[in-house]
């Protein structure tokens, strides 16, 4: 009897390893320590460069990312746009991006330009679709125009 619920209890084990997920959905995002002249000298590099990417009032979505990789594939330094938002939602923007791109803010230069730098390990990010409702909070939602407020809350 002992041998057959070892057994059972071991069958038990690996069904419940092959639904239970192996890795979070959330990928954990440690960023690299930059000496302070990498840190300079990345950061002059970034506000010299021509090259950004703008983030519009839909927000942060896959779009967004996806063309921060394309810059980073042959650029280390990156500036995001940020006209729509005030000074304050920049920053939290800032940390979302840095989240999900893996990448490094340097500063927040003018109070709507986010400086990023892509790490010495940058990988591609996940290509997970990301809808609008998962990137845009409740209350911008709710706020924005009646005929994309539809799309998203009825999707």
């Amino acid at each position: 009897n002992f041998s057959q619920a070892r057994r059972k209890e071991e069958r038990l084990i690996t069904a419940l390893k092959k639904i239970e997920p192996s890795e979070s959905s959330e990928a954990t995002h440690d960023p690299e320590i930059l000496t302070p002249e990498e840190h300079f000298f990345f950061l002059k590099m970034g506000i010299k460069c021509k090259n950004y990417v703008p983030v519009g009032r839909r927000g942060i979505y896959q779009g967004v990312i996806l063309n921060m990789h394309l810059h980073w594939k042959k650029h280390q330094t990156l500036q995001v746009i940020v006209k729509t938002f005030p000074p304050d939602e920049v920053k939290e923007i800032a940390t979302e991006l840095a989240r999900l791109s893996g990448g490094i803010v340097l500063d927040i230069h003018q109070g709507n330009t986010i400086i990023m730098y892509r790490g010495k390990n940058y990988v591609q990010p996940p290509t997970e679709i990301m809808s609008p409702r998962v990137t845009l909070p409740r209350k911008k939602v709710c706020i924005s125009p009646p005929a994309f407020a539809f799309t998203v809350l009825h999707e």
